[in-house]
């Protein structure tokens, strides 16, 4: 059986668990609470022997903490041991167990500022993740209104293309009928330029007849045309007439004729001199 100082040198070697560590102090501090009884009892023999089992121990605990020295080290590199803290189990000395701390790791303390960059930068990421989103909504916003403003700016261009062109047809549709009464108003000009002409040839013509011909003659187809309609005709064929003619044949025609007649051929000639009229 173990004593108690090779139950604590176990369980500084971290050979034992809890509960194998607490049996065995259990079982050593009433082993030894009964070795002054056993050895009042024997006598000398009694302490022989208790030296003798007690020189037997320590030479177990020493080879068991020989031979556990390499499954020590074997478990420290697997699992480090708990720290140390105190065992008061029923009967127990309350024996302070030794913290072994475990074996340093190279490299630990860089893995974990590796960790907090790489924590940092994420939330970095998702932090300009969630701008870029909302920069991303804001431009959306964006597209749409001038896309709705295009729209609305295509439709009232098409409107005032329409409005231009029905516009454009009116004009044309008034040149064509300007140009239409300008074609008009030249052929009633040329129309009236050939009558005149033709007027013209025909007041010489018929001058020249009434001028061959006696005075009473000439008298009476005057006075028919002023009567028939053709004042003007006779206005001009006697403006045509030698004057002499003319003067002849008035006084032959009744006087408010002749007088009327005189009167309009006068405005068609040029103004007579001062005194013709009163030698008239």
């Amino acid at each position: 059986m173990f004593s108690a100082a090779a139950a604590v040198s176990w369980i500084r070697l971290g050979g034992m668990s809890k509960q194998q560590a607490a049996d065995q102090e259990t079982e050593a501090t009433g082993q030894e609470a009964a070795e002054p009884d056993h050895a009042a009892s024997g006598g000398g023999k009694g302490a022989g022997h208790g030296r003798k089992h007690a020189r037997g121990s320590q030479k177990g605990s020493a080879s068991a903490g020989q031979e556990s020295t390499s499954a020590r080290a074997a478990r420290a590199k697997a699992s480090p041991p708990p720290a140390a803290e105190s065992d008061t189990a029923a009967g127990g000395a309350g024996v302070r167990r030794v913290a072994v701390r475990p074996d340093y790791v190279a490299g630990a303390e860089q893995a974990v500022q590796l960790a907090a960059n790489l924590k940092e930068r994420e939330a970095k990421l998702q932090e300009r993740d969630a701008l870029f989103a909302t920069r991303e909504a804001h431009l959306q916003l964006v597209y749409d209104d001038l896309r709705a403003e295009r729209a609305a700016i295509d439709e009232l261009r098409k409107q005032l293309e329409n409005e231009v062109k029905v516009l454009e047809e009116k004009v044309t549709h008034f040149e064509q009928q300007r140009s239409d009464l300008d074609n008009r108003q030249q052929a009633a000009e040329q129309a009236r330029t050939r009558l005149e002409t033709e007027e013209e040839a025909n007041v010489k013509m018929m001058a020249g007849w009434l001028n061959s011909m006696d005075e009473e003659s000439v008298a009476k187809i005057i006075g028919q045309m002023a009567n028939t309609g053709m004042m003007s005709t006779a206005i001009k064929v006697l403006g045509k007439m030698t004057e002499r003619k003319a003067a002849k044949a008035l006084p032959l025609l009744p006087d408010g004729l002749a007088a009327q007649l005189m009167e309009k051929v006068e405005k068609l000639k040029l103004p007579p001199k001062k005194g013709s009229t009163s030698a008239e």
